[in-house]
């Protein structure tokens, strides 16, 4: 098979090469202008069954491993054909043939060269079992209107011990549209972004395909690509709305990713931090990494068995320097990683405030008033609040500016029915701001007012 991917003997010399190259571009594109973290809509929790993965001839480690004739749970139309069963690569994909190979290196769509008939949301040379990584699938829901969900957790790369994150590929029944999400990526390189990944779908033949991305830096944490059904082709949506479901070990709820608060991501911070993160719901404890180095091979702090949400280093951190931190969530079942953050150090300032948490409205919520109360956890280190609603997912043009607040709540005015909104807040102290994550949220329909006729029959003013 063609592939870009190099082989393994020569692969960490020239990912690291590659990396130091990206390194300009990764900053403006993970930087300050990003979302604190992804903001995801509320999650239903399902437990998944973890395949039997079975290694194969040409790479006989199980980290390259494959699963066939797994069931999907309803008939779903791919390309025009109908299937019941599936197969899966550890290597980020799913597809409807039979798998005799789990495919190390990815290559761009439409090609003849196997495998086929596959649908990709992270195709690269992956490695789970270096990060605790796990593979889940569920049929979850009821007739007609059930879905498949294939999700990858804490999956790595071959021969690094920094995880790339949790992603997903959902069949939706009735409909045949595909979906693959990503819920957080971790590290803070491109690679975890897409650099050397296939993101697609291509048909049986390898004569089709729609393909997203090949080799390329731009998939974010909470992202979601949609394929519609359009008579012999799919539709792309590459900015569709997160489906919030997630699959987990067992009974109990896997843990949450935990989302950091302070420092904040690629901010400046005083030598001597403390480090605060939410509570991550499920989580019984939490392990602190922090290094100079983002692959973590040589960390400098490592303190597993936290039971609270922050922790300060005993021993100060050196001037001028660059660290990378995540933290870890753990239960019985299961243990999650946040995403990867950075920032960098200076003796001769202040620290700015923690992110703060937006409570309501919830991320993509509907039906929403057109005079909103804003809401937020109050935060570390805050003096004010900035509260600002734009219908601009960047925040351009905002309807509604607010600074100086010293409340955690406020009553948001000058919103038009049935009209999508982007809202943050930003915490501020005299060393700095510190925004949220960006919201986004859609005002309730208009309903047109009702005319009493003679006869007292009420109809509406557009019937009238």
């Amino acid at each position: 098979m063609t592939s870009s991917s190099h082989p393994r003997c020569c692969r960490p010399f020239i990912i690291i090469a590659v990396n130091a190259i990206l390194f300009a571009l990764l900053a403006s594109f993970l930087g300050t202008s990003h979302p604190a973290y992804a903001e995801l809509p509320p999650e239903t929790y399902v437990q998944g069954t973890q395949p039997t993965l079975t290694a194969t001839s040409s790479y006989p480690a199980i980290d390259d491993g494959i699963a066939t004739a797994l069931p999907i749970g309803f008939p779903f139309t791919f390309y025009g054909t109908a299937y019941t069963q599936f197969a899966l690569s550890t290597n980020g994909f799913i597809s409807f043939n039979t798998l005799t190979d789990s495919a190390v290196g990815s290559t761009t769509l439409p090609t003849a060269s196997t495998p086929n008939n596959l649908i990709a949301a992270f195709w690269d040379d992956l490695d789970g079992t270096s990060t605790n990584g796990k593979i889940f699938y569920a049929t979850a829901g009821t007739a007609p209107n059930r879905r498949l969900v294939v999700q990858w957790t804490n999956t790595g790369f071959y021969s690094q011990k920094t995880p790339l994150g949790t992603f997903q590929i959902i069949l939706y029944e009735g409909s045949n549209t595909i979906q693959v999400q990503y819920r957080y990526l971790v590290a803070q390189d491109g690679r975890a972004h897409g650099n050397n990944a296939t993101v697609g779908i291509e048909n049986a033949a390898g004569t089709a395909a729609v393909l997203h991305s090949y080799n390329a830096v731009g998939l974010t944490s909470g992202q979601a690509i949609r394929f519609t059904p359009n008579g012999a082709t799919y539709d792309r949506n590459p900015t569709a709305a997160y489906d919030g479901i997630v699959l987990g070990a067992g009974a109990t709820v896997s843990p949450a990713y935990p989302q950091q608060l302070c420092p904040a991501n690629s901010g400046t911070w005083n030598t001597t931090p403390t480090f605060y993160w939410a509570d991550s719901g499920a989580g019984v404890t939490y392990r602190l990494i922090v290094d100079s180095s983002s692959t973590f091979r040589a960390p400098v702090i490592d303190q597993a068995g936290l039971t609270a949400t922050s922790y300060t280093p005993g021993t100060a951190l050196i001037d001028a320097t660059t660290y990378y931190w995540s933290v870890i969530a753990s239960n019985a079942n299961d243990a999650t990683w946040s995403e990867q953050w950075s920032f960098t150090t200076n003796a001769a300032i202040g620290s700015p405030p923690c992110v703060p948490q937006l409570v309501a409205p919830s991320h993509q919520a509907t039906g929403v008033s057109t005079t909103p109360t804003c809401s937020w956890q109050a935060t570390v280190g805050v003096t004010s609040y900035r509260v600002v609603v734009s219908p601009n997912a960047d925040l351009t043009s905002p309807v509604y500016d607010q600074a100086g607040l010293t409340g955690t709540s406020q009553a948001v005015s000058g919103l038009a029915a049935n009209t999508s909104y982007y809202w943050r807040v930003s915490a501020v102290n005299a060393n700095g701001a510190t925004p949220s994550t960006v919201r986004s949220f859609t005002t309730t329909v208009s309903v047109p007012p009702t005319v009493t006729t003679s006869a007292a029959t009420s109809v509406s003013a557009s019937d009238a």
